[in-house]
């Protein structure tokens, strides 16, 4: 019978303490009789011989040996009383822990069975009355008492743990003395014996028999065990490394034969049971591999990649939990690389005779499935799976019957999205600074992981669910080839998780995050044609385009710093240099219309803050020509983004066939929802605000639907014209670009003026000088984007 809530929160948990000092004295007592017998009764008859003497020391060994077994049971059972009551202890903490959280975090009320309402006691009178049934309020309601659940499940799942164990340790396995006698080889620790017998079980799971090969109690004891132990490396290591080796090729074999038990059971409960084994592994692998937390002498955290934490890193895998580690990742070395026979029974697939995957693939596909797993761990595993491939590059092209999207055919793009997960990770892996290290010491080489992903990579791996491809066969690449990559180096370049719009509250960049943005920029500026399509030649990174446009819209400041060098421009945090191949980088992401909304949208928000900052300056003293020169310098930067914007937009209509201006505006309408809440949303408050950031909600004074008019128009409207001639054949005209730039700038800084309600005179200095300055810098990033390889346009 599972336990309640109520159970829990009332159990007088001290009883175990209590017999666990019983359980002590009668060790004691068994050790008196035993000594008792052995010295009184045995020495007496020393020396005695004969037929009764030959039966009497045959039986009197029996004896002495349980009682000596008797003492062993009884203490390891104390043990046992003692570590079930810490364990117990410790899951109702975490259960009064989550409790406590629903009232204090969530409103709730919690009643003796756990389950959550809304303490209406904490609204506004007019807010009680729909409190029952408020669709809001009753998903948190539910969420929460989910939580709680959860909690309890873990409680149970702890004391069913200890039941099991403290039944081990009273059955005899020691085969010595009577069958049924006393167990001198009873285990005194709950996570030492659940490992043990979760391996025993794990090791006896075979995919060709019904059910596994377990009844199913064995199969729910060990469900128990991992699931109940999974975030311990005290079970974890010893259950992986009784899996067979140092764990890396047990843990393969294990996750396969659970990848085709599920797909045998298909739908069935069983089938829920093997997902649940498959994540605890995951877990499982997770916490037996965790590279601790390095500080230095004050407490703070040392970065991963520094000389500092590398050398605590060498020092840690000196020890006995880094020698665990350290075993494992070689042999995942040995075993990663290796193509391993799946066991049958998958659903047959003509295309593929021979069901098979290297072992990186099982474990990429492993890993999916659980989470928490260390930044050096997930390091060290996306390096040696690079090391691997850089052996041969045609390595993952392996043929697999498993079902479509079971197996992660690339483990390198799917660690790679692990890492995504934690920005701070995917940092420190693709930061052209960082360092490697290895167990020998410090390794100084140049980092050179996004280089080769970006330039060197094979990222043609064939999908186990289709037949081989003609291998001269040059398509391009899956939009979805490379989705742990592009996760990573948003997470990497942002500071952000990937999935977050730009227009939520960004951390500042860091100077790893600015220094991938800087090899980004640079790799795809001085490559274009990795991210473009011209004519049927279709780049290889061509779908990355709209991560790109995010992270460029992301860096507004940098970019204007770069356009017009102005280092008193504000930026988010590190600034990135962006020393090279800038222009090229803008004018080939922005042929894509999302990118070309983020971008457009992100500068010209800029620029607003930085008018109104000029505005907020204007004093009496200061004449016309000093306000149209600062109001020109507020513009001219975001003014040159924009001509460089729409040379990549004539770009996109003419060179990758975009049919006319109508299928590019409505492609340019689906980035207009990001563009939108990127003006809208806060994102750190205004230039030089509490944040620093250089993206900001509508300047003060400024009303949100303004702003997203002046934008939107100008992302609709700015579509160069496409003429046809005899001689020319095509060409494209800026006139109504650059006039646009200019009325842009002057609307943008017309609401700057009206907000500080500056008299008509500053007012007139301030629209001509963002309007006049604005020309002449469009035409400067027209010209300089058609240098680097823009359509032809009529001079």
């Amino acid at each position: 019978m599972q336990l309640t809530y109520h159970d829990i929160m009332n159990a007088d948990l001290s009883a175990l303490t209590t017999a666990a000092g019983e359980w002590r004295k009668m060790a004691e007592g068994c050790e008196t009789v035993r000594n008792n017998y052995r010295d009184h009764v045995r020495t007496k008859l020393k020396g005695w011989s004969g037929d009764a003497s030959t039966s009497f020391w045959l039986s009197s060994n029996t004896t002495l040996h349980e009682l000596s077994a008797a003492k062993t049971q009884a203490e390891k059972v104390a043990s046992l009383l003692d570590d079930a009551h810490e364990r117990l202890v410790e899951a109702r903490k975490h259960l009064t822990s989550v409790r406590d959280a629903a009232i204090e975090e969530g409103g709730m009320k919690v009643d003796e069975y756990g389950k959550c309402t809304t303490d209406t006691s904490k609204l506004l009178t007019k807010d009680v009355d729909g409190a029952a049934s408020n669709p809001v309020r009753m998903h948190a309601e539910a969420k929460w008492t989910r939580r709680i659940q959860k909690a309890v499940q873990h409680v149970d799942d702890t004391d069913y743990d200890n039941m099991l164990a403290l039944k081990a340790a009273a059955k005899d396995t020691d085969g010595k003395g009577d069958k049924n006698g006393f167990n001198s080889r009873a285990v005194g620790d709950v996570e030492k014996y659940a490992a043990q017998r979760s391996a025993d079980l794990a090791m006896r799971l075979n995919a060709d028999k019904d059910g596994g090969g377990l009844t199913p109690k064995e199969r729910h004891e060990l469900q128990v065990h991992m699931r109940s132990n999974a975030t311990d490396p005290e079970f974890s290591r010893p259950f992986l490394k009784g899996l067979g080796g140092d764990g890396a090729e047990g843990t393969i074999k294990l996750a396969n034969a659970l990848t085709v038990l599920q797909a045998k059971e298909h739908g069935e409960p069983d089938a829920a049971q093997y997902r649940s084994l498959e994540k605890s592994l995951a877990t499982n692998v997770a916490s037996a591999t965790a590279v601790p937390r390095f500080e230095d002498k004050n407490g703070k955290k040392l970065a991963l990649g520094s000389e500092a934490y590398g050398k605590k890193y060498a020092a840690w895998l000196n020890g006995k939990d880094g020698a665990f580690y350290q075993d494992w990742r070689k042999e995942m070395q040995r075993v990663g690389a290796k193509e391993w026979s799946t066991p049958s029974g998958l659903p047959p697939n003509p295309a593929y005779a021979d069901p098979k995957a290297r072992g990186y693939q099982t474990l990429a596909t492993l890993m999916k499935h659980g989470d928490g797993y260390s930044a050096q761990m997930l390091h060290d595993l996306g390096d040696d799976i690079h090391a691997a491939e850089k052996k041969d590059k045609d390595i993952w092209d392996n043929s697999s019957n498993f079902p479509k999207g079971d197996l992660e055919t690339d483990p390198y793009d799917a660690v790679l999205g692990l890492m995504a997960k934690e920005p701070e990770t995917a940092a420190s892996y693709l930061d052209p600074s960082s360092d490697s290290y290895t167990p020998e010491g410090a390794n100084s080489a140049h980092n050179d992981r996004l280089e080769y992903l970006v330039k060197y990579r094979d990222w043609e791996s064939i999908n186990g669910s289709e037949p081989p491809v003609d291998p001269e066969d040059k398509k391009a690449l899956d939009k979805d080839a490379y989705d742990g990559f592009e996760a990573a180096l948003k997470a990497g370049a942002t500071g952000r998780m990937p999935e977050e719009q730009a227009a939520t509250i960004p951390p500042h960049h860091s100077a790893a995050n600015a220094r991938i943005m800087d090899k980004t920029v640079q790799l795809f500026g001085e490559h274009p044609s990795l991210i473009r399509k011209e004519g049927e030649k279709v780049g290889d990174f061509l779908h990355l385009r709209p991560a790109l446009g995010d992270m460029a819209a992301d860096y507004s400041g940098d970019i204007q710093r770069k356009m017009y060098p102005n280092p008193d421009l504000p930026v988010n945090g590190a600034t990135a240099k962006l020393e090279d191949g800038l222009t090229s980088f803008l004018g080939s992401i922005a042929r894509d219309p999302h990118s070309y909304g983020a971008i457009t949208a992100a500068q010209q928000t800029y620029t607003a803050h930085h008018l109104q900052e000029v505005a907020k300056g204007i004093t009496p003293d200061l004449t016309e020509a000093e306000i149209r020169a600062r109001s020109a310098d507020a513009t001219q930067a975001g003014a040159r983004v924009s001509g460089i914007m729409a040379e990549a937009k004539a770009d996109s209509i003419y060179e990758e066939k975009i049919a006319d201006a109508r299928s590019s505006n409505e492609k340019v309408e689906e980035a207009s929802k990001w563009a939108n809440r990127f003006a809208s949303l806060a994102t750190g408050g205004a230039i030089g605000g509490p944040h620093g950031s250089a993206l900001a909600i509508p300047p003060a004074g400024w009303a949100q639907e303004d702003l997203n008019k002046i934008i939107m128009d100008h992302i609709q409207k700015d579509v160069p014209e496409v003429t046809y001639d005899a001689e020319n054949k095509a060409q494209l005209i800026f006139d109504d670009s650059r006039d646009l730039t200019m009325r842009t700038a002057w609307s943008l800084a017309n609401e700057a003026g009206r907000a500080q309600d500056l008299d008509k005179d500053s007012l007139d200095a301030l629209r001509q000088g963002a309007g006049i300055r604005a020309e002449d810098a469009y035409t400067s990033g027209t010209n300089a984007a058609r240098a680097h390889g823009a359509a032809p346009a009529k001079s």
